[in-house]
């Protein structure tokens, strides 16, 4: 699995259904939220050939950044867990919960341009794709959550500090972003 991004998809869900914990819930969540992208990235581009627009082109690089983006971090998220599941070490569970609070703020993103982008709400043959795209990067935010949660009590309280400042900076822009 050394070369993850050219995985096939049956390859994929072989190693999540291993019974290992190995490729889990953390990097399951970064592919969720790059099926998400994905989907936001057609939308876009279905949107861009119907109304050409600057804010649509953009819209599509940054699709194509966050699920290369997306895809690195389900292979990072194996490796710090691996390496966090051997050790009471907090920095290692640190590592561990910064992979998936980045692929939480790639999802709080995602959200927010299926939600608030005019260009893509003004398309109505894809809604059910953009709401399908809503409901990846919810699933991916509930699931980095959790592992988040599962690992805090390992967190020194630096560590929690910092996690603490960084969700809260994700609510507010989730409040008025």
């Amino acid at each position: 699995m050394k070369d993850w991004p050219d995985v096939r998809i049956e390859q994929y869900l072989n190693a999540v259904a291993r019974p290992s914990p190995l490729w889990a819930a953390g990097s399951v969540a970064a592919m969720t939220c790059a099926e998400g992208w994905s989907l936001v990235e057609m939308v876009a581009g279905l949107a861009e050939r119907h109304r050409p627009s600057d804010h649509l082109v953009r819209i599509l690089e940054r699709s194509r950044i966050a699920r290369h983006q997306l895809v690195g971090l389900a292979a990072e998220d194996a490796e710090a867990f691996r390496r966090a599941a051997k050790s009471a070490d907090p920095m290692l569970h640190y590592a561990a919960t910064k992979v998936p609070l980045e692929v939480m703020k790639w999802a709080d993103e995602g959200r927010g341009l299926v939600r608030a982008t005019e260009e893509l709400l003004a398309y109505a043959p894809a809604a059910i794709d953009r709401a399908a795209a809503d409901a990846l990067f919810q699933a991916a935010m509930a699931i980095t959550h959790d592992i988040i949660g599962a690992n805090w009590p390992a967190l020194s309280p630096d560590a929690q500090a910092a996690i603490r400042a960084e969700l809260e900076n994700l609510e507010q822009r989730g409040r008025h972003g």
